[in-house]
């Protein structure tokens, strides 16, 4: 069984998108012919958006994340400064 810890659901999407605000850069989707030509051979798993889910973490081993999510994490550290 593999464990999820992350607090809340978060995509790659809305990931990228947080890092991009972060160092102030526009992050823009592409249609998947357009990612295989701008991505190369990483581009399948670019195009990958699996939002996981730390319900069963939480409903077997009885955890309750008491930080920040990363997605807040990114916002409220100064990471990016």
């Amino acid at each position: 069984m593999r464990w999820k810890v992350m607090p809340i659901s978060e995509s790659p999407s809305r990931i990228a998108q947080a890092i991009g605000t972060g160092l102030g850069v526009s992050v823009r989707s592409l249609a998947r012919d357009q990612a295989g030509a701008h991505f190369d051979w990483i581009a399948a798993f670019v195009a990958i958006d699996n939002p996981t889910s730390s319900a069963l973490t939480r409903a077997v081993l009885g955890w309750l994340p008491k930080e920040s999510g990363l997605l807040m994490d990114l916002k409220e550290t100064g990471y990016f400064k």
